[in-house]
């Protein structure tokens, strides 16, 4: 046990009977969502909490971000949750499991869960024309599978953030698109798009007839338990600020700023504890039969994206992350479904040449041995 930042553990007994890891850091107590492992040794037999602690202090000091928040889970149970730096500049209060940080493109991974339990009850199948659902699409776009949009290959034009917002809804953004060239062939090529990731939400709220935020609040976040998810002000008294940095690492305190139809590719606000939760659900299949959790991590053929994610190879296996940058926030979150380890981080920096990849995935590393290598880019997504 840590003693710098843990300094005592109590076990709480939940509604179903399953105990809970109550951590307390930076004299804040707080809960974990998962039974406590037995986190003092890593994959190779050594102490490895020391290492994770080097890994974040020396990416906030390097890059010059003001906080971070890790939540590693190893063979299944959560085995090290701490938060680190300040949420506000200057004295701000040490972060917790509980701050509140925008997710950027992360945001698309919480979609992709959402749309599959539209695939689960049978209202929505990824091989079929988008267009069979939405009736407004380009031209262009008719012959363009669920599946092309959810796994960037769709091959849609990619236009400045800009020029979509300037339309106002997403239906002005098809008309906007209506008379532009295809990027490629349908399915040839992967290429990451936001907006692929707008269509996928406007795929949700037309299938359910709700609202992209209420179907995530009904589908996903209440049945998980995930009460900080979603957008605006989830914990007024929690909540981190974010931060861009430019070329010489000054910050510059911003706010996201996503339309409405930009929200589920990139305008999602979460907090570790809530993706903790997410991460067991995922692993247990308590949202998600095995049968769709394969289809949604499964990646297309010649090609590393799935639905909502991006796939690599391990060696042994596959890890399924997804990562994230917008209005000054940046975030990661992996997964080993063969092995139940997991790293989720979120910090409030967002600039280039600091991706938030590479630390995240020597912190899967040292904690489970998970190698590095098959990354094809630290560059965080917007």
């Amino acid at each position: 046990m840590d003693s710098r930042n843990l300094r005592r553990r109590a076990f709480l007994a939940g509604a179903a009977g399953l105990a809970l890891q109550s951590v307390v850091f930076a004299q804040k107590k707080t809960r974990t969502g998962g039974k406590a492992a037995d986190a003092g040794k890593g994959a190779g037999g050594g102490a490895w909490k020391s290492d994770v602690d080097q890994i974040v202090e020396g990416m906030l000091k390097d890059d010059n971000v003001p906080s971070a928040v890790i939540g590693v889970v190893k063979g299944g149970q959560v085995a090290y949750v701490k938060g680190y730096g300040v949420r506000k500049l200057p004295h701000g209060a040490v972060p917790d499991e509980n701050t509140v940080y925008y997710i950027g493109s992360l945001s698309k991974a919480l979609t992709a869960v959402g749309a599959m339990t539209l695939v689960q009850s049978g209202k929505l199948d990824l091989d079929k024309r988008a267009s069979e659902y939405i009736k407004d699409l380009p031209a262009r776009w008719q012959a363009i599978t669920v599946r092309q949009f959810m796994t960037h290959t769709s091959g849609i034009p990619d236009i400045g953030n800009r020029q979509k917002n300037a339309q106002g809804d997403i239906q002005g953004v098809y008309r906007l698109m209506q008379t532009l060239p295809m990027a490629f062939p349908p399915g040839t090529k992967e290429a990451y798009n936001n907006f692929n990731f707008a269509v996928t939400g406007n795929l949700m709220e037309v299938i359910s007839g709700m609202s992209y935020l209420d179907f995530m609040k009904r589908r996903v976040f209440s049945p998980l338990g995930m009460e900080h998810s979603g957008t605006g002000d989830l914990d007024p008294g929690n909540h981190a600020t974010g931060y861009d940095l430019d070329a010489n690492g000054n910050q510059t305190a911003t706010t996201p700023d996503e339309p409405s139809f930009g929200i589920p590719s990139g305008g999602l606000a979460t907090n570790v504890s809530d993706l903790l939760k997410l991460e067991d659900a995922l692993r247990n299949h308590k949202l998600l039969r095995p049968a769709i959790m394969k289809q949604m991590i499964q990646p297309v053929e010649g090609f590393s994206s799935t639905p909502g994610w991006f796939s690599r190879s391990t060696g042994n296996g596959v890890a399924i992350s997804k990562n994230g940058a917008a209005g000054g926030f940046s975030s990661f979150f992996s997964f080993v479904p063969d092995q139940g380890d997991a790293i989720v981080m979120l910090r409030n920096a967002k600039g280039k040449g600091i991706g938030i990849q590479g630390p995240s995935n020597r912190i899967l590393n040292s904690c489970c041995g998970i190698p590095v290598h098959g990354d094809k880019s630290d560059g965080d997504q917007g």
